[in-house]
């Protein structure tokens, strides 16, 4: 799966009317969504069979290993936090170099059936966990996020095990990352394939008339592709 991305930010003082904007704009309400994240740098790439396949050549570059994101969705604002859901996988590639006009990167995204496996410490290294707070809406087949990251320092020192054994935590006990509080902004739509021709300018073309439906309300841009790199390095 690919995803065709454009990113911005704005201020708390504006979330609420932009908020308003945008339910104008998509023709729907926003949807409430609250997200626990566990990031987990792989530190080996899985064994397989090659007895029936040819060798690799000297000099042929290593696979590469990732940042893996483990996602689920919780309820941390209710009086006992609890997860709605089941943890998820997800790795992002690099963003691809040669697109300029948007963020264009392979995803692939997994239900976890058992979350011990992350637990391993030979193959996995736990880097730490976030929360997302925020609202999403769909145009058509672009996808809009507005979010805020919360961080629990006190927290972040927690073993693999009670985090993705563990309940959630409660909102009372997070911070936002940004001290000002500003609040991403995602467009994104995902494709199959970008090899193919129509569905890709499809979803490019979907992805700029909904830019130039809130300029002037949002200032959608590209980020630099190596911010957004998540590769595992010196693992």
């Amino acid at each position: 799966m690919h995803e065709l991305l454009l990113f911005s930010q704005i201020s708390p003082a504006r979330h609420n009317q932009v908020l308003n904007i945008l339910a104008g704009v998509t023709g729907s309400q926003p949807f409430a969504y609250q997200d626990q994240t566990a990031l987990f740098a792989q530190l080996r790439i899985p064994e397989i069979n090659i007895s029936s396949k040819k060798k690799p050549a000297p000099g042929t570059p290593q696979p590469q290993k990732w940042v893996h994101k483990l996602s689920r969705p919780v309820q941390i604002t209710s009086d006992t936090p609890e997860s709605t859901g089941q943890w998820r996988q997800r790795v992002e590639q690099t963003p691809d170099p040669s697109v300029k006009d948007h963020t264009a990167r392979e995803v692939i995204e997994n239900e976890v059936k058992d979350p011990k496996i992350f637990l391993d410490q030979s193959s996995y290294r736990l880097l730490g966990q976030h929360y997302s707070l925020g609202h999403r809406f769909v145009s058509n087949n672009v996808v809009i996020r507005i979010f805020r990251v919360l961080l629990s320092p006190a927290q972040q020192q927690l073993p693999a095990d009670k985090i993705l054994e563990g309940p959630p935590l409660h909102v009372s006990e997070l911070s936002v990352l940004d001290p000002s509080g500003t609040y991403v902004v995602e467009a994104s739509v995902r494709i199959e394939d970008r090899k193919n021709t129509k569905i890709a300018e499809q979803a490019v073309a979907e992805l700029r008339v909904f830019k130039q439906s809130v300029e002037g309300v949002i200032d959608l841009r590209v980020p630099d592709r190596l911010a957004l790199d998540t590769r595992v390095k010196d693992a």
